[in-house]
């Protein structure tokens, strides 16, 4: 599979957190087939959907009696790889599961993402909304944080999308996903 390297220059690449409301909304003309879900997740992970190599996905989602509930993308067609978002009700966190070094050992990264509680109306509900453009993720977490990362220790056969939730029930509120044209 054909992963995408970053540019040499990554690491100097200078991130910064922005408002959502300051980005551009997404460019209409882009999406093109749309699929939506909705209902709720049991302990454990619903595959949804396989998506597009170069998706635009908006979840919303309440954390029920789960103690954390989430997103993952990216999957590997039997899910033991891919990048996991997740919300506990006090932060957000990305990671992959798991990938390889170049020792061919595996490993875990992951980043909390600190959610400030006076800016959210509700702390059982989380909005993601994610682009996926091949090998770069960027995240808006209820239009406060961004975050982004190089996904190319995934190959870009890795199409899986599926909500999860650990220790209860959670419910997914809306789930559209669209596939971008390049």
């Amino acid at each position: 599979s054909a992963h995408r390297k970053p540019p040499s220059d990554f690491h100097n690449i200078q991130r910064r957190t922005i408002k959502f409301k300051d980005v551009p909304r997404p460019v209409q003309h882009l999406r093109r087939e749309h699929r939506e879900f909705s209902g709720p997740v049991e302990n454990g992970t619903n595959h949804i959907e396989n998506a597009a190599s170069e998706f635009e996905l908006i979840l919303e989602m309440e954390l029920g009696t789960a103690s954390q509930c989430g997103l993952e993308i990216r999957r590997s067609p039997d899910g033991s790889k891919g990048m996991r978002i997740s919300w506990d009700g006090e932060s957000a966190r990305i990671g992959s599961f798991p990938e390889k070094t170049d020792s061919g050992n595996e490993k875990w990264w992951e980043k909390t993402v600190a959610i400030r509680p006076e800016k959210k109306d509700d702390l059982n509900r989380i909005r993601f909304h994610v682009f996926v453009d091949r090998g770069l993720l960027e995240l808006f977490i209820d239009d406060q944080k961004t975050f982004e990362r190089w996904t190319e220790d995934l190959p870009l056969d890795y199409r899986g999308v599926a909500a999860f939730a650990e220790g209860g029930t959670a419910h997914v509120s809306s789930l559209d996903i669209w596939s971008l044209s390049r």
